[in-house]
């Protein structure tokens, strides 16, 4: 009931061990103006102000702005376009891993695709049928990869949330080079399935079917 009757002592205890926690205050004559926050009214009196300052007084004036501009051409796209050069490589190796999987898989299947031409199929729609395999692998893959990174970037949204302040969404990372692989993607989709369709192209239908 004493705490309930005198809430104004509780309040000023509180402050009194916080106030004890804190280190002490250094004297006036130690102390020192480390920065300064100025707000011109108008551009070009700011580069003015800024020329003066670095002239006329032993201090260094900087724009956040250009600060920040500098921090992400310096340190942030260096790595950005690092991770792109490293995206296109692995679309590469996906692209080659296409190619050699169903090159291989031709040998296996020459007597279905006989099977197929002597059913009616033209050698143009054995070729399309290859190239849209390779396509639907090349497409299939790039969405399950889209899908882990973003899902993967929300999931842990709060953890660097938490570290870095930066919030992290679903779709609030989608950027311009995304949708540029698609198209990207497609053509080397289509390149790798060039090969395996040539070679269904030429299947020999009586010697497979033989055989």
């Amino acid at each position: 009931f004493e705490d309930e009757a005198n809430p104004d002592a509780e309040k000023e205890d509180v402050n009194t061990r916080a106030a004890a926690e804190q280190p002490p205050r250094l004297p006036l004559e130690k102390r020192d103006v480390t920065a300064i926050l100025v707000k011109p009214g108008k551009g070009l009196f700011a580069m003015n102000m800024q020329q003066a300052i670095k002239k006329s007084l032993r201090a260094q004036a900087a724009s956040p702005i250009e600060e920040i501009s500098n921090l992400f051409g310096n340190f942030v796209d260096p790595v950005k376009y690092a991770l792109l050069a490293l995206t296109i490589v692995v679309c590469f190796v996906s692209a080659i891993s296409i190619l050699v999987s169903i090159y291989n898989s031709m040998n296996e299947r020459r007597r279905d695709i006989a099977v197929m031409r002597a059913l009616g199929a033209r050698r143009d729609v054995i070729l399309l049928v290859v190239l849209l395999e390779s396509l639907l692998i090349a497409i299939g893959g790039g969405l399950l990869g889209w899908l882990a990174g973003h899902g993967i970037g929300w999931a842990c949204s709060s953890l660097v949330e938490d570290r870095t302040g930066v919030q992290i969404g679903f779709l609030n990372t989608i950027t311009v080079y995304e949708w540029a692989l698609i198209p990207g993607l497609m053509l080397l989709a289509t390149l790798a399935g060039i090969i395996p369709a040539f070679v269904a192209y030429r299947t020999n239908v009586s010697q497979n079917l033989g055989n």
